[in-house]
């Protein structure tokens, strides 16, 4: 059990990768809609081009914090046996897998809420 406990710990504070997306979605979202409320369409794509390379440098950064995690899980959990070790591995990938995909594609949900803020269009 003591084993199963620090693995439970370890994979749920990796999943704070996702805290990078959110932040960034919340200012994407205003900044659209500010372009919105300004009736410029140039400004919102040239934000979208941005935004998108910017997410993908994020998702290559959580890519790469992670493969470096995976490749030192054994000096990271140096009392669990190495079959556990490759599971934990094969859970760490997984799971970098599927926050490096969903951080680039949180610029829909961005986009999304962007458009749908009344209050700055109105404010403006």
């Amino acid at each position: 059990i003591n084993q199963l406990n620090k693995w439970l710990d370890f994979l749920s504070r990796s999943n704070y990768f996702n805290f990078i997306g959110l932040g960034f979605q919340i200012s994407l979202s205003r900044f659209i809609a500010v372009g919105a409320a300004n009736r410029t369409p140039n400004q919102k794509k040239k934000l979208l081009r941005q935004a998108i390379a910017q997410l993908a440098f994020l998702s290559l950064l959580v890519l790469a914090g992670y493969v470096v995690v995976i490749f030192r899980l054994q000096d990271i959990f140096p009392s669990i046996s190495p079959d556990s070790i490759l599971s934990g591995k094969l859970a760490l990938l997984f799971l970098c897998l599927a926050n490096a995909i969903a951080l680039p594609f949180s610029l829909f949900g961005a986009a999304f809420i962007g458009i749908q803020r009344n209050d700055l269009n109105a404010y403006i």
